[in-house]
């Protein structure tokens, strides 16, 4: 009998440390909450629809790549479906979803000529506006020439002081593009570890959401993490040749009375 009540005792003790365990698991802050410190992005084709009279916006599906000779990962615009081709002419947008707790955020195009666009730059990620739209809601980032574009973040937990120089550089360099990247920023690039990753999720509307968590307290305060999404542009499509008049040997009618 003795031994049922000590038996009893310690299993009521113990659904009673499981439940106080349970509350304070319920009350205790998440930890995702606190870690998740991220970029979300999409990127998106702006065109005029079938009647000519409004825009669409076509979200691309975008996959993931990893340059193994630089060690460094970047993402692609697959261009697999007749929407996602991209050609001389097309205007493109970046819709930015979610912005890190804290920190510098920093955009700019690389075209097939190695011209330097700078678009866009944050004086904080902190902001009320979302979904925030680069250039703007009622522009579009223009694609002038056919070959190779690259569409490039850089993210720094403080700002970055020579921002335009350090990115306009990049036209006096030459090789692989992800090369050119971790040469250009040398020390100051926060090399891949388990300290960070990069996003390639699709969301509840099929639509592919690119960007980067940080998933620890930063030991690098003054490094850069890049993020390069490439894409292949096609020449223009040439327009169907307008159909001339047909031509007769029928000599026509006149009026002419006879002699």
């Amino acid at each position: 009998m003795q031994t049922k009540k000590t038996f009893f005792a310690c299993l009521w003790l113990l659904i009673g440390c499981l439940c106080l365990a349970t509350n304070a698991a319920a009350q205790a802050p998440s930890t995702k909450a606190v870690n998740a410190d991220t970029l979300l992005f999409t990127i998106q084709k702006v065109q005029l629809d079938s009647s000519k009279t409004d825009y669409q916006y076509t979200p691309l599906q975008v996959v993931a790549h990893y340059d193994f000779e630089v060690q460094y990962p970047y993402y692609k615009i697959s261009s697999q479906s007749d929407e996602e081709v991209l050609s001389v002419g097309d205007f493109l947008q970046v819709k930015l979803q979610q912005l890190p707790d804290s920190g510098y955020l920093y955009f700019f195009s690389v075209d097939e000529w190695q011209n330097i666009n700078l678009h866009f730059k944050s004086d904080s990620c902190t902001t009320k506006s979302m979904p925030l739209i680069i250039p703007d809601g009622s522009n579009a980032l223009g694609i002038d020439y056919a070959g190779t574009e690259r569409f490039v973040f850089w993210y720094a937990a403080k700002p970055i002081a020579n921002y335009e120089k350090l990115a306009g550089g990049l036209e006096l360099t030459m090789g692989r593009f992800m090369q050119r990247i971790v040469n250009q920023l040398g020390r100051s690039l926060v090399l891949p570890s388990k300290q960070w990753k990069l996003l390639n999720n699709t969301n509840e509307k099929a639509v592919t959401e690119l960007g980067l968590q940080l998933l620890h307290s930063r030991n690098q305060p003054d490094g850069i993490i890049p993020i390069v999404i490439e894409f292949d542009v096609q020449a223009a499509p040439t327009p169907a040749p307008t159909p001339k008049p047909t031509v007769t040997d029928t000599v026509p009618p006149t009026n002419k009375r006879k002699e």
